[in-house]
């Protein structure tokens, strides 16, 4: 039987479904992020290092009034012992219920479980410690801009309040999809800290706008620690454990002001951007010949000035955060560059609006070569024909005018580098952008595809020109992140499609991913 035929126009389909992911706040993008901690033995752990904890250590009062205590993991000539702590501890829980129109209800039908309140127990593991809620703030806070300058930009601060410890025990320990309610006005989120307990099932499934996100803590590193954040308008379950015992620590997540940049540890592989993003590339019709993808930061990060500069992309966060790792850990090559905008208006290129345009017959073909066949075609065939190069030269034949306009509108002003403002003294006719070339190193590159609509940007050049009156020629560049996409022929070949995605399956911070390698130079 042959396969279905696919429709003529399934590469904008793709293009639309990874905008709308990126698109607005990106809430679908980011709603939720997850990671690992390692154990080490708290006597090789460096002072002040992140990314690492000592073995987790549980303590509580048991109905005798004597102390108890349980180490996770466990010390190996220690488990026999262990598995009676576990049993101790759970006689000291009580079964865990959930809210129903503000009372507290017990149906083991739909959740069933054993708690402790934080003021029945403690313990020495707190997410600060080891860098989880650096992570989270960078993936699901939005940045705020101090002073209204753009500069000294940082994202939202917070605090993580410990609230409940959950063991959810085999046979059909479970928590049947719901959504959490808020501890209070502030409450943005929760975060789900996976203690080391061997344990089947119990997987946290996440769903938000259509999107799902599962973290599945059984098949993951035994001696690690594993955590989940996400925000609090998504529906969640806990699927049933069918072994052993899932141990939890649960946190309210509560904004509490700003703070400065930081960075910390998250898996790409397990944003809600990543299963999107690798099945478009996985797709043979998408972008078949390969081209560029465009990503205007959402967030502000004064890339025109020394310190946002030296902070990128180190300081990314939220969409662009998820954006930049994502498309790094499945081996494609992201560029950071400032892009201004066009004299004739626009940032070049395939702008998101038009892509979301539905007035076009897509029994015609698809939607994006016959836009970039319309609006580059004619020029196209002019340069290619007299071997002109876009980036050196002025056209001034009167027959291609028409459509080497139109080119020159369709491509997108790209700095080579991130940098500081330019200005040029010396006088130009006109406000041209040959003055921008002149004083603002850049490239003009066609055919990039916008995956939204610029937000944020930064003041790049300024310049003196002249016509009737004397007058300032300046223009604003937006920070971007810019895709390459190989052709479909190499990205599907069998030496690269039966490798594992680079670093998709990191645990390691989130920095070693961002090491610079050269991307802002060349496209």
């Amino acid at each position: 039987m042959d396969p279905p035929e696919q429709p003529k126009n399934l590469n904008t389909i793709l293009l639309r479904k990874l905008s709308t992911a990126v698109n607005g706040h990106a809430v679908i993008a980011t709603f939720a992020c997850g990671g690992s901690v390692p154990v080490v033995d708290e006597n090789l752990l460096e002072p002040g290092k992140l990314a690492a904890s000592p073995p987790a250590k549980l303590r509580w009062d048991t109905d005798l009034q004597a102390k108890a205590s349980i180490t996770l993991p466990p010390p190996q000539p220690e488990e026999a012992a262990f598995s009676a702590g576990i049993r101790a501890l759970l006689q000291t829980c009580d079964p865990a219920t959930f809210g129903v129109g503000g009372q507290d209800v017990l149906d083991e039908q739909y959740r069933k479980a054993s708690k402790l309140d934080k003021s029945q127990f403690s313990t020495n593991f707190h997410p600060h410690d080891c860098g989880i809620l650096d992570s989270v703030q960078q993936i699901l806070l939005p940045s705020t801009i101090k002073g209204g300058l753009g500069i000294d930009v940082g994202p939202q601060s917070f605090k993580a309040e410990l609230y409940k410890l959950n063991i959810y025990s085999a046979p059909s320990g479970k928590f049947r999809a719901h959504v959490d309610t808020p501890r209070g006005p502030t409450q943005f989120g929760s975060l789900v800290v996976c203690l080391p307990c061997q344990h089947e099932g119990g997987i946290l499934r996440i769903k938000h706008r259509g999107q799902t996100a599962d973290f599945d803590w059984a098949n993951a590193d035994p001696r690690s620690i594993h955590w989940a954040a996400f925000y609090g308008d998504c529906e969640h379950e806990v699927l049933e454990v069918t072994s052993g015992h899932r141990v939890t620590l649960t946190y309210n997540l509560f904004y509490s002001g700003t703070n400065d940049l930081n960075h910390g540890v998250h898996i790409p592989y397990q944003l809600p951007l990543y299963p999107i993003v690798r099945d478009m590339l996985q797709e043979p019709t998408f972008m078949q010949k390969g081209g560029l993808l465009g990503f205007f930061c959402h967030h502000q990060y004064a890339h025109a000035h020394d310190s946002g500069r030296k902070s990128l992309p180190h300081a990314f966060k939220g969409v662009d955060l998820a954006v930049y790792s994502v498309f790094r850990s499945l081996g494609l090559k992201v560029g950071l560059h400032p892009v201004i905008e066009n004299p004739e208006g626009g940032m070049g290129g395939m702008s998101s609006k038009k892509l979301m345009e539905d007035k076009y017959d897509a029994s015609q073909g698809d939607h994006v070569d016959l836009f970039f066949k319309k609006s580059h075609g004619r020029f196209e065939e002019f340069v290619q024909k007299h071997g002109i190069d876009i980036n050196d030269r002025q056209y001034e034949k009167d027959e291609e005018w028409e459509a080497e306009e139109r080119y020159r509108d369709m491509t997108s002003l790209v700095g080579t580098q991130l940098h500081g403002p330019k200005f040029d003294p010396v006088e130009k006719e006109g406000a041209s952008d040959k003055s921008v070339t002149d004083a603002w190193p850049h490239q003009r590159i066609p055919k990039i595809i916008w995956m939204n609509e610029p937000t944020q940007q930064d003041f790049a050049f300024a310049g003196l020109a002249y016509g009737n009156q004397a007058e300032l020629n300046y223009r604003f560049s937006a920070a971007t992140l810019i895709v390459t996409i190989p052709p479909s022929t190499e990205r599907l070949s069998p030496s690269t499609a039966s490798k594992p995605p680079a670093g998709a399956y990191s645990d390691h911070a989130i920095s070693a991913s961002m090491e610079p390698r050269g991307d802002n130079a060349s496209f």
